[in-house]
């Protein structure tokens, strides 16, 4: 029966050798894959970093830009009220002037008149 197991051992041995190596590759692939796993872990997490930096990057300068918006719509109204109150002070103006001309014309006329009347004849 020793000689059974012998003889069976000495059979098997070239196939558990052959297991054992191939154990010893499929190992070797597995740590080549678990390190290009990783590298491609901190790959996906740099990019994911920058990609997160970025975005808060468009974030802020959407938000300066509204802001800046904000500022410029608030100054274009103030020009445009500060416009139409200069057109509406140039009209007043320009009819305080008119009658001031009518005013003027009209003491002109006035005075003439009066003073062809005062005049001994």
């Amino acid at each position: 029966m020793v000689r059974h197991a012998a003889h069976k051992f000495n059979s098997i041995q070239p196939q558990l050798l052959m297991t054992w190596k191939a154990a010893q590759q499929v190992d070797i692939l597995l740590q080549d894959e678990r390190r290009h796993m990783e590298e491609f872990k901190a790959k996906y997490d740099n990019l994911r970093i920058e990609m997160e930096t970025a975005l808060e990057n468009e974030r802020r300068t959407v938000s300066i830009l509204v802001s800046e918006k904000v500022h410029l719509t608030s100054k274009l109204e103030k020009l445009e009220d500060f416009e139409s109150s200069t057109f509406y002070l140039q009209q007043s103006f320009q009819q305080v002037l008119t009658l001031l001309i009518r005013v003027s014309s009209f003491r002109g006329f006035a005075g003439s008149g009066t003073s062809q009347m005062c005049r001994p004849g």
